[in-house]
């Protein structure tokens, strides 16, 4: 069965718990494992390496499917309100015109042992995509992804109890928009990052979803967007990378609050593509990134607050 995770997180650092969040071919899968002493395992776990038996029986806390007669995609994941966790995602099987085949965006609320205690689908009649998901300060989620019919960004407030505040898209009459990742940057303020057409697109709301700002930049190739994070001298930083005849390379922009672009490099390991997709703020403003290196090797790079490598 083909498995495919897509986040990894550390829920608490005392007891090392992991959740990890994907898809199986047809459903939502959730793990989560106890680290406790054991460094290598979560080496292991996060590198995707096959887990022996005895790893499993000792770590293993709960390994879970969710999902209906079709297929069911699981693409992020948080902390719950109220405890337990909250997984967002796409689903053919429940919502409006999943009979005839249409896709709904999908939210399913577990608790600590993965047991389910509320989901639910939306969607507009056409194709509907849930990326990513953040919490508020009142405990209310929020969700963005991608109304496909609309061409436009998706966004949704739901209570810790499942009810949905409200829904609304964000877009152009002549533009194709999609909402891809949604952060926390403080004082109730959020960053939605998506694509509108080919270029890369960063949409300020705060917690009524009213717009603040937005910001568009170009570049030439396309940008593929990845991750959006928060840097720690008040800036944000953005990778993924853009295709060049013929290599791909890794794309870092750092981008003020105000929605002016402060920089944006490429890096490239020599005659290899290489592509960032993850990354974790470091104390200068900077960043590590990883992702592929080319060659079939994962890479690791350290880049300052001035784009430096």
């Amino acid at each position: 069965m083909v498995q495919q995770f897509r986040r990894c997180h550390l829920f608490s650092e005392n007891d090392h718990l992991f959740s990890r969040f994907g898809a199986t071919q047809t459903a939502v899968h959730l793990w989560r494992m106890r680290l406790d002493t054991c460094r290598s395992l979560a080496a292991l776990f996060l590198l995707q390496l096959p887990w022996p038996g005895w790893a499993q029986q000792q770590f293993l806390q709960f390994d879970k499917t969710y999902g209906g007669p079709n297929d069911e995609s699981g693409a992020s994941i948080i902390a719950g309100s109220d405890g337990g966790y909250l997984l967002t995602g796409t689903t053919a099987s429940y919502g409006p015109g999943a009979a005839e085949g249409n896709e709904n965006g999908f939210v399913l609320k577990v608790d600590e042992f993965g047991e389910p205690q509320w989901q639910f689908a939306l969607g507009g009649g056409g194709q509907d995509f849930f990326a990513d998901v953040v919490r508020t300060s009142t405990g209310d989620y929020l969700i963005t992804g991608s109304r496909v019919q609309d061409d436009n960004v998706l966004l949704i407030k739901v209570a810790p109890d499942g009810d949905v505040l409200w829904s609304k898209t964000i877009g152009s009459a002549n533009g194709t928009e999609r909402g891809k990742q949604i952060i926390d940057i403080g004082e109730n303020q959020f960053v939605i990052l998506g694509t509108r057409d080919a270029n890369l697109f960063l949409v300020r709301i705060d917690t009524n979803g009213t717009i603040l700002q937005t910001s568009e930049f170009t570049c030439p190739p396309e940008i593929h967007v990845s991750c959006t994070i928060a840097a720690t001298d008040g800036t944000l930083l953005i990778t993924g990378w853009i295709f060049t005849i013929p290599y791909q390379q890794s794309l870092v922009m750092k981008v003020g609050m105000d929605g002016n672009l402060v920089w944006a490099r490429t890096y490239q390991q020599l005659e290899n593509s290489t592509t960032f997709s993850g990354m974790i703020p470091t104390p200068d403003g900077g960043c590590l990134a990883t992702g592929s290196g080319g060659d079939g090797f994962a890479a690791l790079s350290r880049i300052d607050g001035q784009g430096n490598l």
